[in-house]
């Protein structure tokens, strides 16, 4: 029963890779040539660019990047999203005999980050009270790819529609944009001035690519 492929299942993918899962889909309008899979998915992380600038209040860098600076692709070129690491931390100083008093309390500045590849693009914004945020954009069908990351059976379908289902189409392969903004807010009082030109951000983006094992299910069994 279905119970019982599911433990089955289970049992031959974990040793595969940590990413390899399975999930029953069905189809009630099944073409021809539809069967019964067993799909598992291999997921990797290729790094874009990396580094560390200063940005100064009020500005935005923008960085370019281009899929084509990646000298390998392990398991193929099937960009489905990107991801964007900023982190960054306070430099604001004060000084003044106010500041004895007052202390040297510092307004924390907002860091907005946008990254796009094409039509697709995601943006956010954090402060420095937290070191860091995250962005991401992604162009995969979510539901079958997230479904899959859980389970692997597809039923109803043949191997090309699930090929066709999973492969982006190249659509994450090409030209992409990081813009970096800093607002800079200071703290301090009159006897304490406050000094905060800017913020040093450091920034990693990476595109996560994902290829797919289909065995027919039939065939699978035999390998238990």
């Amino acid at each position: 029963d279905q119970k019982k492929l599911g433990a089955i299942a289970a049992a031959i993918l974990i040793p595969f890779c940590a990413f390899e899962v399975s999930y029953l889909v069905s189809n009630s309008n099944a073409s021809e040539g539809a069967g019964d899979y067993i799909v598992i998915l291999q997921s990797n992380w290729h790094t874009l660019g990396e580094g560390t600038e200063y940005i100064s209040d009020g500005e935005t860098l923008t960085l370019e990047f281009n899929t084509d600076s990646i000298e390998s692709w392990p398991n193929g070129d099937n960009v489905i999203e990107v991801w964007v690491s900023l982190t960054y931390s306070e430099d604001e100083t004060s000084s003044g005999l106010g500041c004895i008093v007052s202390g040297t309390y510092t307004e924390p500045d907002t860091i907005t980050g946008a990254v796009a590849r094409g039509e697709f693009n995601g943006s956010d914004s954090g402060t420095n009270e937290f070191s860091g945020h995250f962005i991401s954009a992604s162009w995969y069908d979510e539901e079958w790819i997230d479904f899959l990351w859980f389970s692997g059976l597809v039923s109803g379908y043949s191997e090309s529609e699930i090929e066709d289902k999973l492969d982006v189409g190249g659509v994450g392969l090409g030209d992409y944009t990081l813009d970096i903004t800093v607002d800079v807010e200071k703290g301090g009082d009159p006897e304490c001035d406050h000094t905060d030109d800017g913020e040093e951000v450091e920034y990693v983006i990476e595109i996560h690519t994902m290829s797919q094992t289909i065995i027919p299910f039939d065939e699978f069994l035999g390998l238990v």
